[in-house]
């Protein structure tokens, strides 16, 4: 399989939030995402046996335009780690795999992870 689309339905929440929260409320949180991710990337054809992905684009999709840095904040991080728990990609170091990250205007919050096998 040379790439797959996962699409999760929210937006994940702010750093702002997550800094100020219990250390088992954002445990249960980050545990909940790694399962969504995981159960999304079955569903799009992926399989624990397959090689790690080489790309990944994370486009965010919302009514509140959000510059490249923006993008990249904390929101992320959350995503990313979520994805590299799941073996879906090796490490989210720049040698490992390349993340682009994009704003796509839109009526509801979603996020859109594109991964290539480049």
């Amino acid at each position: 399989m040379k790439s797959i689309i996962i699409f999760l339905p929210d937006q994940p929440v702010s750093q702002n939030i997550t800094d100020n929260e219990h250390w088992a409320v954002k445990s249960r949180r980050n545990k909940f995402l790694a399962n969504q991710i995981f159960a999304l990337a079955y569903n799009a054809g992926w399989r624990k046996s397959m090689p790690p992905f080489k790309k990944m684009t994370i486009t965010f999709i919302g009514c509140q335009r959000m510059d490249e840095a923006n993008c990249i904040g904390g929101s992320t991080k959350g995503i990313i780690d979520a994805i590299v728990k799941n073996d879906i990609i090796k490490d989210d170091s720049p040698k490992e795999c390349r993340i682009d990250y994009k704003f796509k205007k839109g009526k509801s919050k979603a996020v859109k992870i594109e991964l290539e096998a480049k």
